[in-house]
């Protein structure tokens, strides 16, 4: 990938030497790039601009993105086709990307705190001093020794999390294990305590400091570019707006997953000690010696995780004491869910209760239909099926404790949302091909900076308001929140077509060039 993306980064840079004496540069439009400012700064072309676009755009959809770890038993297409997808995803909603990267790293780093305090017999990483992290990096980390257990970091977490350890018997894989499920099978004896080492971990990783790095300094340079532009009064063109909200997201995403291991492809398999059941008809552990343990049901799903635990006290070993896989579905319906539920008390006569079926329940199906991907993508994904060999597509465990589970699941997408709507309000004065393209452009920027925000406010009254002597006023909220949805969805397409549709007729001050630019060293595009 680190190959690829040096190609993709410096081709457009390559230029062959001039037959015939001093040859100008030859452009997808020469009309844009020959004019004259009369200050003789060098122009861009149109496919210039087009080109460090696209290959922005795909960086933050494509090689920004750490998928979790596909099953033993997928096919090559299958893995293709759900990186694909998320793809697709990042492109519709990127905002729900780096939602989904920020509930991985809370659940990674409840996983890493819960392992820690259970399990690890030597101080944390984070214990270590600054002086003794530089020393290991010359030196290496200190031998393994017979009974000690060490600390994990955040990515071994994020490899547990993202699928990476499965349960064999006899060789054969039968079950992806969840960290509920490793640290019941590692209490009952029923497996060893997995040896992996944040090293191991990130030597299954694709993504090194090269594809890394390339990624950071070519969106970090886009940035720095639009940000010139700004400051020396050049306009941008509507396309490089797009692509600026996508390189910001980006950033966000990139920071929460740095440790996560990236296009890992296999996961390490353990063999268990015991020949188990399938996990549907397993029976509790009976209190006898080691030789006669069986694993905990892990099919039940209720608190039998750490029932054998030292005390509780830390907060994120209770977190694990909660039911695992459908508590927060239940409890946290979508607001699609909430208002197309039967209604409530107050409308429930004979003529609202038709009125609001026929205006209501039948529309928001279709609109839950429509748009059941993203839904599914924003209300977490967190069911593991008694035998399944990977974990969801988005899937990340417990993020939070109860009370930051909201703000997880609720106000960081639309705070998301709204930044990624806000940058496309730079070009609210740009001069359009037609007033009718400039309302279009307005009104979608609006609607995809309003539409996050109301999700919020709604989510907030729902939780605040529902019970109490104001219930018509959520419903006067949540109403009108929910059926601009779709209208969202038809706004980001609005905004990437109309992108695409100005850069027939863009000012001649967007192909101007900012001189000191190309006098600091990067990636030509």
């Amino acid at each position: 990938m680190s190959i690829l993306l040096s190609v993709l980064f410096l081709a457009h840079g390559l230029n062959g030497l001039p037959l015939f004496g001093r040859q100008a540069p030859i452009s997808l439009n020469p009309s844009f790039s020959t004019r004259d400012t009369g200050d003789c700064v060098a122009q861009r072309s149109l496919w210039t601009i087009v080109w460090s676009c696209l290959v922005t755009i795909f960086a933050c959809t494509w090689t920004a993105v750490h998928p979790n770890i596909p099953g033993p038993t997928d096919s090559g297409w299958a893995r293709l086709k759900r990186r694909i997808v998320v793809m697709i995803y990042a492109m519709i909603a990127p905002e729900m990307i780096a939602t989904w990267a920020m509930r991985q790293y809370f659940g990674a780093r409840l996983i890493m705190n819960d392992y820690n305090d259970t399990f690890a017999t030597t101080p944390r990483p984070t214990q270590n001093s600054i002086l003794q992290l530089i020393k290991e990096f010359f030196t290496g980390p200190p031998p393994s020794e017979p009974g000690v257990v060490r600390p994990w970091t955040t990515s071994q977490a994020f490899f547990v999390q993202m699928g990476g350890i499965i349960l064999c018997e006899d060789g054969v894989p039968v079950q992806v294990l969840d960290y509920p499920r490793l640290k019941s099978h590692i209490q009952k004896k029923t497996i060893d305590i997995p040896r992996i080492t944040s090293a191991e971990v990130q030597d299954r990783s694709k993504g090194d400091f090269i594809s890394k790095g390339v990624v950071i300094v070519h969106t970090t340079w886009f940035v720095v570019e639009c940000i010139a532009r700004w400051r020396e009064n050049l306009p941008l063109s509507e396309l490089e707006v797009v692509t600026l909200g996508f390189a910001l997201l980006n950033a966000i995403t990139y920071g929460l997953w740095w440790n996560k291991p990236q296009n890992v492809m296999t996961a390490i398999l353990i063999e268990s000690k015991i020949s188990t059941e399938p996990e549907a008809n397993v029976q509790a552990p009976q209190p006898t010696d080691a030789t006669d343990e069986t694993p905990v049901d892990q099919s039940d799903e209720k608190t039998q995780f750490i029932s054998e635990v030292k005390e509780p006290t830390e907060h994120t070993i209770e977190v694990f004491e909660r039911p695992v896989q459908k508590k927060t579905l239940n409890e946290h319906p979508s607001l699609i869910d909430r208002v197309s539920r039967k209604p409530p008390q107050f409308f429930r006569s004979k003529w609202t209760s038709w009125i609001w079926y026929s205006l209501v329940t039948t529309p928001l199906g279709i609109i839950a239909t429509l748009l059941h991907p993203f839904i599914k993508m924003m209300h977490v994904e967190n069911e593991i099926r008694s035998g399944a060999l990977r974990v969801p597509m988005f899937y990340s465990g417990h993020v939070s404790p109860e009370n930051e589970l909201q703000v997880v699941q609720i106000v960081a997408p639309g705070i998301a949302g709204a930044l990624f709507g806000a940058v496309h309000l730079i070009p609210w004065s740009f001069k359009f091909a037609s007033r009718t393209e400039q309302i279009l452009w307005r009104v979608s920027a609006l609607v995809t900076l309003i539409e996050p925000l109301a999700i919020v406010v709604s989510h907030a009254l729902d939780q605040h308001l529902s019970g109490t002597r104001y219930p018509r006023l959520v419903y006067i909220m949540l109403i009108p929140t929910v059926f601009v949805l779709p209208f969202y969805f038809v706004a980001r397409f609005v905004l990437m077509t109309e992108a695409f549709l100005t850069l027939r007729n863009l000012p001649s001050a967007v192909f101007q060039n900012i001189a000191w630019t190309t006098a600091i060293p990067h990636f030509q595009t």
